[in-house]
């Protein structure tokens, strides 16, 4: 999705993408989801892939379930947004999404968790 790969981390600030809930139903736009400082775990998998990987820094970090409602030609299934409104972190595919790493960021933008389940 617009070049966004895990070696695009920390120098590609996130477009405006718009969103729908799992049911479809309500569309929101990535910007309101990081009104309130935390980082942005976005899981864009249909199988909520990322479920059990903000562990301890489940408080400190928004996790969102959605779709986008509009799919672009390369699309990502994983968004960390930090704060700031850069990548952090993201994933191609499911079967790409590099859970060491993503602790390891997670861990750095929300500080050491006493336990992270996979």
């Amino acid at each position: 999705m617009l070049g966004l790969e895990q070696t695009a981390c920390g120098s590609t600030t996130v477009p405006e993408l718009t969103l729908t809930t799992l049911d479809g139903l309500t569309p929101m736009l990535v910007a309101s989801l990081a009104r309130d400082g935390r980082p942005v775990l976005l899981d864009l998998t249909d199988e909520g892939a990322l479920d059990s990987m903000t562990g301890e820094c489940g408080a400190r970090v928004h996790t969102v379930r959605a779709r986008l409602a509009d799919v672009p030609p390369d699309p990502v299934c994983a968004i960390l947004i930090r704060p700031d409104g850069y990548v952090g972190w993201a994933a191609a595919k499911p079967s790409r999404i590099d859970r060491e790493r993503l602790r390891r960021t997670l861990e750095s933008w929300c500080g050491a968790a006493t336990t992270f389940s996979d």
